[in-house]
């Protein structure tokens, strides 16, 4: 768990050449513009799975809206089957900026449920099964299968771009899927004879505790899925998708 503290007050990054790596304050900056999703109830409390030993609860950001629709839906089945459908009548998605997610997955904290029940929390990002997948071809250590990896995909050359105030040097970009990064490797080489140069993977969790240590090397720009952007700009011009909040939960069955 790494202390909200070191968040706002980050160590200074040492220069790497032209092109210095962000502090930790830019990564999250940077990491505003990516959506990622929730399943909330109408007053924008998560729905968040309880287990009943630990008396823990565990929530859940999804990098993708077909991963949150998918749950939703599962869940809402598994209700109805159970006699307890009523538990997810109001619940729907909604968007959250990424760097909200990231920093509520650095640390446990204490959220009220159902009969003002206050529980120790925790959320996990969960990336798409695809993104996974590719993830686990690339490294195929088995890291990625852990719960809370959020895979990076990139090429060390030939994607860069301008740095945000046009100074010292380019950004590298890192895609949350291998197909965006293809995508605009083929958009920028089109009808080049230009092959994709290897494509390497890191976690997004690694790379923000490098940062915060200042062992990051990398200047980064994170380019968000357009599918993702899609569904947030939707659900955002609804304006019925009340926002999340971070002290308060649904609690769902889970282990026993």
């Amino acid at each position: 768990v790494v202390p909200l503290a070191a968040v706002s007050n980050p160590p200074p990054s040492a220069a790497a050449g032209n092109a210095p790596p962000p502090s930790a304050s830019d990564l999250l900056q940077r990491l505003r513009r990516v959506p990622c999703f929730a399943i909330v109830d109408k007053d924008g409390a998560p729905y968040m799975i309880v287990d009943k030993k630990t008396r823990g609860a565990t929530g859940y950001f999804f990098l993708t809206f077909n991963g949150a629709q998918t749950v939703l839906s599962d869940a809402k089945k598994a209700a109805e089957g159970g006699g307890y459908s009523n538990v997810w009548e109001a619940a729907s998605i909604t968007s959250v900026p990424l760097d909200v997610a990231l920093r509520l997955s650095l640390r446990k904290m204490e959220r009220s449920g159902q009969n003002d029940v206050k529980v120790e929390s925790i959320v996990d990002i969960i990336p798409g099964m695809d993104e996974t997948e590719d993830s686990l071809k690339i490294d195929p250590s088995g890291k990625f299968n852990e719960q809370g990896r959020v895979p990076l995909f990139y090429v060390e050359e030939g994607l860069e771009v301008p740095s945000d105030n046009g100074v010292g040097g380019n950004m590298l970009p890192v895609y949350f899927n291998r197909k965006d990064l293809e995508s605009d490797w083929n958009a920028v080489y089109a009808g080049k004879d230009t092959p994709l140069p290897r494509v390497k993977v890191i976690d997004l969790l690694d790379l923000f505790q490098a940062t915060l240590r200042g062992s990051n090397e990398k200047n980064v720009v994170f380019s968000p899925s357009p599918e993702a952007l899609k569904a947030a700009a939707e659900i955002q011009s609804k304006k019925i998708t009340p926002a999340y909040k971070n002290d308060k939960m649904v609690m769902v069955g889970g282990k026993s």
